[in-house]
């Protein structure tokens, strides 16, 4: 009897519980957004650590990284903005209630884009087709009392679909345009899906997502996982302190094989056959008096027999330990199925507005006693911010260098046949639906945007306001060798010889990079903007200039483009929900 008591007081105390009603802080915000942005420009300016580099981020590490602040030393403007942010980042969807809600938000876009020459391939777009607006988006989101939260759109009229990088003028609606009912009906069936679901609380989550991540603080670009796809299949683990991170991430990839002259995607790739291209990644984060933070980051980019090997996720397992360990780039040679990288980061808010982060990272790292078949290649990527609050906006300057060696994320494997497996590599891609330029899919780098064989000197500005505009502005000079997507990097890297990828035995005669006056030089500029009158319409506008020497390392070629981008998006629920 005692025992029934007890189990109905506990149902009772758990209804109860679950009736209340809580702030949910679950929903997730990209790096670019302007609510991580301020609140990352909040804490640099207040002298203290920004919220985590494991991006998407919810609400709930944001408020976490503002709980740093000392409130009664901000100045007036910074304590605005911080009493918005602990408002804003409470998650209430538009048809809310005690233990659900759900926020649609159909939005209807307008892309125009232009350019005055037309580049060799679509690695010279400044306007990625992920960053441009679709259609038609019917995208809603929802959440579960305070400890759940998902995101669904269904992405149709994509310039992404229906644009191609020789065009001069694109809009994206381009098929509607021509007026054909099989053209209509394709941008149905070419629909992707960007979606997910969270768990968590003020400590931990859980995601599996469809959609853009990253881990860093680079603004040209980050070593170890980038936001340079459309959008990644992961699933992440994630738990948060105010002295200790740790972040899990699988990645899941599509298969890739070379045809003798261009990388493709396997066509039938999405399906749950085995095997599976997959980038595991641990990420240990030590903060330091709120001030100071050190990174460790270790991972593999694999090819495995089975879609989940429970083994991957420990979150101890340090994945090197099972590679290295022959002289042979056979696929099938004990301890040759994977390609490790090792990263160190460290962070550090000097003082109130200015802050220094460098990333170094060891592709293929190797210990005594190991394979040197592969060669070892580093990379390292630095930056100095400083950051500012006026009115409730956020104003960020930084001024970013980096290098990248050639065998950087090349890891050059091959199968028992001696034909080249770039399943190994850290170039990766996506078939997805209908989409795809060609028979090529989505490909780019896993991890930084200019890839291998790089030097990178860049500055720039960002600024914005919650729910008003956004502004960013920045130049870089690039200098790029021959190892790398659109310059040929397969025959670069293998050589002449495909049994011998690197065509050389000799680790050490591997060149550090292309001579300088050989590689190719270029410098990208690029302006964007929005602004939103009204809740629920937005204008935006970008302009990109790209100017090349030696073009494609052609020696005395030069390429200019200047390139244009005008949309505008429309979402009738927000504009007339309240």
């Amino acid at each position: 009897m005692k025992l029934k008591k007890n189990t109905l007081i506990a149902i009772l105390i758990l209804v109860t519980a679950l009736s209340l009603p809580a702030a949910n802080m679950q929903k997730t915000y990209s790096r670019q957004s302007a609510e991580y942005q301020s609140v990352y420009a909040l804490c640099i300016s207040a002298g203290v650590l920004p919220p985590t580099s494991v991006t998407p981020a919810t609400g709930a590490e944001l408020a976490h990284a503002l709980s740093r602040i000392e409130y009664t030393q901000l100045s007036a403007s910074e304590k605005a903005l911080y009493d918005s942010l602990r408002e804003s980042l409470e998650y209430h969807p538009v048809l809310e209630y005690d233990l659900f809600g759900i926020d649609p938000a159909p939005t209807i876009g307008l892309d125009m884009f232009t350019q005055t020459a037309v580049p060799e391939d679509e690695y010279d777009l400044i306007f990625k087709r992920q960053d441009r607006q679709e259609g038609l988006n019917l995208d809603f989101s929802f959440k579960f009392a305070d400890v759940g939260y998902g995101h669904v759109g269904w992405l149709m009229l994509s310039p992404m679909i229906t644009s191609y990088y020789d065009k001069k003028v694109d809009f994206n609606i381009n098929k509607l345009l021509t007026g054909k009912a099989e053209d209509i009906t394709a941008t149905i069936h070419e629909g992707t899906l960007d979606a997910g679901i969270l768990f968590g609380n003020d400590w931990m989550n859980f995601s599996i997502m469809s959609t853009r991540q990253e881990q860093g603080y680079g603004h040209t670009g980050n070593l170890v996982l980038g936001d340079n796809l459309t959008r990644q299949q992961y699933m992440r683990f994630h738990t948060f302190s105010r002295w200790f991170d740790y972040t899990y991430t699988m990645t899941r990839y599509s298969k890739m094989h070379y045809d003798g002259e261009a990388l493709v995607l396997c066509g039938q790739d999405e399906t749950f056959e085995s095997p599976q291209q997959v980038f595991p990644l641990h990420r240990f984060d030590f903060k330091i008096a709120d001030k100071v933070s050190i990174s460790l980051v270790e991972g593999a980019m694999m090819l495995v027999d089975t879609p989940l090997d429970v083994r991957l996720l420990n979150p101890f397992l340090f994945i090197h330990g099972f590679n290295n360990y022959e002289d042979s780039t056979q696929i099938g040679s004990r301890g040759d199925e994977a390609n490790n990288v090792l990263a160190l980061e460290f962070g550090w808010t000097v003082a109130p507005h200015h802050r220094l982060n460098i990333q170094l990272l060891s592709d293929q790292i190797q210990l005594p006693g190991e394979s040197s078949y592969i060669p070892m290649a580093l990379g390292v990527l630095m930056n100095w911010e400083t950051s500012w609050i006026a009115d409730k906006a956020y104003i960020t300057g930084w001024l970013e260098a980096a290098y990248t060696m050639p065998a950087v994320y090349l890891n050059n494997k091959t199968n028992s046949d001696h034909s080249y497996n770039p399943n190994y590599d850290f170039i990766t891609g996506y078939q997805l639906w209908g989409y795809g330029n060609g028979k090529n899919g989505e490909i780019d780098y896993a991890s930084y945007k200019y890839g291998p064989d790089a030097i990178v000197l860049a500055l720039g500005l960002d600024a914005g306001q919650i729910g008003r505009f956004t502004l960013s502005t920045q130049i870089a000079y690039i200098i790029h060798g021959s190892y790398g997507l659109g310059y040929d990097y397969t025959k670069a890297a293998r050589g002449e010889d495909a049994e011998n990828p690197y065509n050389q035995k000799d680790v050490s005669a591997l060149p550090l990079s292309v001579p300088v006056s050989d590689a190719e030089h270029r410098i990208e500029a690029t302006l964007n903007a929005s602004y939103t009158p009204v809740e629920g319409l937005t204008f935006n506008a970008g302009i990109g200039v790209l100017q090349a020497w030696n073009y494609k390392l052609e020696k005395g070629i030069d390429f200019f483009d200047l390139q244009l981008l005008i949309g505008l998006s429309f979402d009738p629920v927000r504009m007339f929900a309240k």
